[in-house]
């Protein structure tokens, strides 16, 4: 099965392709991307010698440096914000249709839930 709630994309089935029973959460850079505008990520400006601003959309081609390439923010931004938009959606106990036959532990700790 598949779900979509806030842009979060839950995915508990993968066809015909036997594998473990594991749950796929992946979100698209926009809902990162509104994440870090919520929590006030800092990212460096064009041509600012090395000045930060907070992280917001409009124009940031423009703004700032690196927008839009693979570096732009780094691994470990990519994991907290992508928590903070699992944290941030409503009701995230809907999803236990999906994590339905997975043990209680690995569900808590892939998805940190307190």
């Amino acid at each position: 099965g598949r779900m979509e709630k806030e842009g979060l994309i839950v995915q508990k089935d993968f066809g015909d392709v036997p594998m473990p029973k594991m749950l796929l959460v992946s979100a698209p850079l926009s809902i990162l991307e509104k994440e870090a505008m919520r929590l006030g990520y800092l990212k460096e400006i064009k041509g600012g010698d090395g000045d930060l601003l907070e992280f917001i959309t409009e124009n940031a081609g423009d703004i700032f440096k690196n927008y839009g390439k693979d570096d732009f923010w780094t691994k470990s931004e990519e994991a907290e914000l992508f928590q903070a938009a699992l944290e941030s959606v409503e009701g995230v106990q809907g999803l236990e249709l999906h994590l339905k036959g997975l043990k209680p532990s690995v569900v808590q700790s892939a998805l940190k839930v307190p």
